[in-house]
């Protein structure tokens, strides 16, 4: 899988901007941007939020634990409407990934706990068992995420 700052290069290739452009969007400077592009630094994570926004990256995708973007569903819909069944496991398999993504998003920036979204989920009719597995699946991936961010700064004078 792709680091952060292959990942980021790529997408801001993908979508036609320039260092200075996606600098200007997130409001900070190009030379500060081209510190992450080179993976000599991290933004944090308010500024992981506005890339995510700006290159319509899912954060799991954008942190490079994940080769799926799960950020564009109008992508994986099309495709779902000719997808052979094959293709449509993998679909399937796709949107569990977002599904449990959206939980993790919950937890760490909404401020909600387990339990509450557990409650959520079987009072809207997913089954017990299917909201235990994705809930176990953003836990484990809460921890990574947040052992990725709670690295400490690296020194400016590098």
């Amino acid at each position: 899988m792709a680091t952060f700052a292959e990942r980021l290069k790529f997408l801001r290739k993908e979508k036609k901007l320039t260092q200075q452009e996606l600098a200007d969007k997130l409001g900070i400077s190009r030379v500060g941007y081209g510190y992450w592009e080179k993976g000599s630094r991290e933004p944090d994570l308010s500024m992981l939020l506005k890339l995510s926004e700006v290159l319509n990256a899912s954060l799991d995708y954008l942190m490079g634990n994940s080769d799926y973007n799960f950020m564009d569903t109008k992508q994986m819909i099309l495709k779902s409407m000719t997808a052979n069944e094959d293709e449509q496991k993998e679909i399937e398999r796709q949107s569990q990934v977002f599904f449990i993504e959206s939980i993790l998003i919950q937890i760490v920036f909404l401020g909600r706990t387990y339990d509450d979204i557990r409650e959520l989920l079987i009072k809207n009719g997913s089954s017990p068992s299917s909201v235990e597995d994705s809930i176990k699946e953003a836990q484990r991936l809460e921890k990574i995420f947040r052992e990725k961010i709670s690295k400490p700064k690296q020194d400016d004078s590098e």
